[in-house]
């Protein structure tokens, strides 16, 4: 990592000559009712999303050329924010970006157990079930589900995201995005990154009113800055209360995942608009009116209709026409020349192009194209595209890691589930069978289900308490039938229909196999 300039919170700089690995031991700033997690009341928590909606709603977009896309990225450090702002221009124009980003940010459950460092053979049960159940109540506030596709989705848009966390250590934590042009990777611990921010911030338009509301660390940070001058500019974001996911693995330059596809995008909205440019065209109609001359007359533009009555006309003919209707006038004879072709060389053009767009990303067309068929090719192409989205999983579990660590208890390590909707069924199934078999899986089946370990923990004392685990038995299956009697029937449990081919299906339906 280059030479990085510090500013810790005390004031001093400090010249950092190698990349920054600290372990936290203590507070850094801020006022907290936790070792390092940041207070806030609910009412700060509902002001900061009203103002983060109105800032957003706010924005304006510029149409981006091939030509300024070009020139960027001939030298992405000095245009990173000018990329990140191309970016965020397909995302709202491109459906097609829209939908990739969305893909890859959506597909994980983020579901996760929480498994203990220390040994349970030599430890007392009952302080450990009173200090696990704190731990996965403790958790239990960060709410992955909701938060997480968020975070994926803007690193894969501007390159990495990073964000504050508000956390009241009692129920509720919040993550507060911050916008990217104003922070900086400058540290990692353990693969999770820190991030420094720019006071300047809080000088641009209305930024100022975020230091009332914002944590004491950029009130802190902002008044070193106007204090001491701009060697005090950048400061750094504690990474206990902070966190940052990032595209890729280049720290110093996070830039947008699918950067490579921007030209190829930018000319899916060209075709777009060409197409849409001829079909305007081939719906138009263009309605002439012809001057009549006088018979037998040798003089030069002599018309039988007086000119200001034709333009009367005209002008009356053109308010009544529909709007792809125009009209002209002229006393020349007219040959008609038709808008409408049969050429469609330009729908051709933008379906190839989608199509190779899909092919350099590696995603199957059959995911946004209802026409295209080939479940054995969709489910393989699906399965090397949760290779992106388990990258990012594992930085989430990381960052998840040093949290709680710091936060909420450092005797435990979280392990996030490796799957996503479209392997959801497998992934339970193996479990389901190594619980049959006495594997010790069973908070691994339980939480893949989607229940939280803390959710796990109420359910199973609630059924308890009410008796359901003796009123409720059950099913009875390959595994808990008893098939040592004479009317039992031998082989493996039946296949579900969507892992058979017709010709299985059809040996079924006709018994084939026999009874």
């Amino acid at each position: 990592m280059d030479n990085v300039a510090k500013k810790q919170n005390t004031g001093k700089p400090v010249r950092k000559n190698q990349p920054i690995k600290r372990k936290v031991t203590q507070m850094q700033s801020g006022n907290y009712s936790r070792p390092f997690a940041s207070t806030f009341s609910q009412s700060q928590v509902n002001s900061l999303i009203l103002q983060k909606a109105n800032k957003e709603t706010s924005r304006s977009y510029t149409r981006y050329t091939k030509a300024k896309l070009q020139q960027y990225i001939q030298n992405p450090q000095s245009n990173i924010n000018n990329i990140r702002a191309v970016s965020e221009w397909l995302y709202r124009v491109s459906m097609p970006y829209r939908k990739l980003i969305e893909y890859y940010s959506s597909m994980l459950l983020y579901n996760y157990q929480l498994v203990p460092k220390e040994d349970l053979l030599s430890s007392g049960q009952t302080d450990f079930i009173t200090s696990y159940t704190e731990a996965v109540k403790g958790v239990q506030r960060i709410n992955f589900k909701a938060d997480m596709p968020g975070v994926i989705a803007t690193a894969l848009r501007d390159g990495a995201y990073f964000g504050f966390v508000y956390d009241n250590g009692d129920d509720e934590c919040f993550l507060y995005q911050l916008e990217a042009k104003y922070c900086k990777v400058t540290q990692v611990d353990n693969g999770v990154y820190g991030f420094d921010f720019d006071a300047s911030f809080f000088d641009q338009g209305n930024n100022s009113i975020y230091l009332e509301e914002w944590d004491s660390v950029f009130s802190t940070g902002y008044n070193a800055y106007k204090s001491n001058g701009q060697d005090y500019k950048w400061f750094q974001i504690p990474m206990e209360t902070s966190i940052c996911i990032i595209s890729g693995n280049d720290p110093l330059l996070p830039l947008p995942y699918l950067l490579p596809l921007f030209v190829s995008l930018i000319d899916l909205l060209d075709y777009e608009n060409l197409i849409k440019a001829k079909t305007e065209l081939e719906a138009s109609v263009l309605l002439l009116q012809k001057i009549p001359l006088l018979s037998g007359t040798k003089e030069i533009n002599d018309f039988a209709v007086d000119l200001d009555l034709v333009q009367a006309m005209d002008g009356l003919l053109s308010e009544a026409a529909p709007s792809l209707v125009a009209t002209a006038y002229s006393p020349c004879d007219i040959e008609v020349v038709p808008f409408k072709t049969n050429d469609t060389s330009d729908t051709d053009i933008f379906a190839n192009s989608l199509s190779n767009l899909m092919s350099k990303v590696g995603v199957s067309e059959m995911l946004f194209n209802s026409d295209k068929g080939g479940s054995v090719g969709l489910k393989h192409s699906i399965e090397v595209d949760e290779t992106v989205a388990i990258d990012f999983l594992v930085k989430i579990e990381r960052w998840a890691q040093m949290y709680i660590k710091n936060n909420i208890d450092e005797n435990y390590i979280i392990k996030f589930h490796r799957y996503t909707y479209f392997t959801q069924e497998d992934y339970i199934n193996v479990r389901k069978d190594a619980a049959a078999l006495g594997v010790p899986v069973k908070m691994e089946l339980a939480t893949s289900l989607g229940y939280t370990p803390y959710e796990v923990m109420q359910n199973t004392g609630l059924e308890n308490a009410l008796g359901l685990d003796e009123l409720w038995k059950p099913l009875n299956s390959s595994y808990t039938s008893n098939t040592g009697t004479t009317d039992s029937k031998g082989g493996a449990e039946e296949k579900n229909l969507d892992d058979m081919t017709e010709e299985g299906i059809a040996t079924r339906e006709e018994n084939k196999n026999g009874e």
